[in-house]
Formats: structure tokens, sequence, C-alpha cells
């Protein structure tokens, strides 16, 4: 089911594969759950009816346990999932605070300034090479030096047309 969303582009991959992590540790859940149900609704169904009894109470309690373990185990990963994504985001931080730390040994640019030129330039991960910032900020004169022939022709050809009206 999920599959086919995936495939018709309903869902994106991430989503897809949330969504595979979560059924795998709800269909254990379930499946653990749901036995233990079944043997204790079998040996209840036993001591209170026995015969029928234990078939009644084992597929009632497999029921009810299946369930159970379904929305127990749904909970508890989506909490440990939530703890994973907070301890990834501290430690993309504390690397991310390592790497500025380096930076501000052998640079004496503020980071806020530093973030604003990598900005200004289109690079907008920390991971840069001083190679791919110089590439970039040489396109970027590059562009700036053809905007302004862009402009200085444009106001020769605007001078030469006035030029030729004035001599109509």
């Amino acid at each position: 089911m999920n599959y086919r969303r995936f495939k018709k582009g309903e869902i994106d991959k991430k989503e897809f594969w949330y969504r595979m992590r979560l059924n795998s540790v709800v269909g254990v859940g379930s499946l653990a759950a749901g036995s233990g149900g079944a043997a204790a609704g079998f040996a209840l169904g036993t001591v209170l009816f026995p015969g029928v009894g234990s078939v009644i109470g084992a597929v009632v309690g497999g029921i009810a346990g299946g369930f159970a373990g379904e929305k127990i185990s749904a909970t508890a990963y989506k909490a440990l999932e939530e703890k994973i994504a907070e301890s990834k985001a501290k430690k993309k931080e504390r690397k991310r605070e390592k790497y500025f730390k380096q930076l501000e040994q052998t640079c004496r640019v503020p980071h806020e300034r530093f973030d604003e030129a990598l900005q200004t330039l289109g690079l907008h991960s920390y991971r840069v090479s001083v190679s791919d910032i110089q590439e970039a900020y040489l396109k970027m004169l590059e562009m700036i030096a053809d905007g302004k022939r862009g402009e200085e022709q444009m106001l020769n050809e605007s001078a030469a047309s006035i030029a030729l009206d004035e001599e109509r």
C-alpha cells in the first residue's frame, strides 16, 4: 500500500521509509502482544468454560492483545523517533559550533558576516571549500561585470536612437 503510494508520487521517499519503519515496529509489537493476549485468553477461557471457552478466550485475547500492542508500540516508536531527531539536531549543532570554533582560529570574519557572505554567493553549506567560495565569488563578479556592460550598451543604444530621432 505504501509502496503504491510512493510509486504514484502521493508520498515522498522520506515519508515512505518512515511508514515502513513504523509499520515494522507496529507489526512486531502487535504480533507479540497478540500472542500474549491469546495465551492469556486461552488460560482464562479454560478456567471459566473449558473447551469452547478456551477457543473463544484465545481469539478474543489475541485480537485485544494485537490492538493493544499496535497502539502501545506505535506510541513508543513515535516518542523514540522524536528523541532520535532531537539527538541528531543537537549533534549537528555541536558539529556546527566545532566548525565555527576552528574557523575562528583561522579566520578573522565574524560568524554573522561569514553566513551572510555564503548566502550572498549562493552557498548554503558550512562544508564549502575555499576553492568553491573563490569560484562562486568570481562567477558573481562576472555577472556584475556583464550586467554593467549590458547597462552601458543599453545607454549607448538609447542615446543613438535619440540622436536619430533628432536628425529626423
